[in-house]
């Protein structure tokens, strides 16, 4: 067990270098990621209502179409909540 701590110093300066920054996109890509920002969450606006309880379904079934599951799990609910606040940011939904 005291090995590992041998290799914390490699592990600190790795984590300590700096953040490489990302190429900024073109507005052809900036329009590509905010239509695939709306549909997801046009998706959650349609199924996430009263009927499952305001909780996102664990998958919708469209194929014969049975609709949505009546389950759900944390990685729903995170990815639910983290939709809300982009659609927010982006302008896509307004709150108080």
């Amino acid at each position: 067990m005291s090995k590992f701590w041998l290799v914390a110093p490699l592990m600190v300066s790795f984590m300590d270098r700096p953040i490489r920054t990302l190429p900024e996109l073109t507005q052809s890509e900036k329009e590509s990621v905010l239509s695939l920002c709306r549909d997801t969450w046009r998706f959650f606006e349609k199924q996430v209502h009263s009927r499952t309880f305001f909780l996102p379904p664990d998958n919708v079934q469209l194929q014969p179409e049975k609709g949505p599951a009546l389950r759900t799990s944390p990685t729903n609910i995170g990815l639910y909540l983290l939709s809300a606040l982009a659609a927010r940011e982006l302008n896509l939904i307004t709150a108080p």
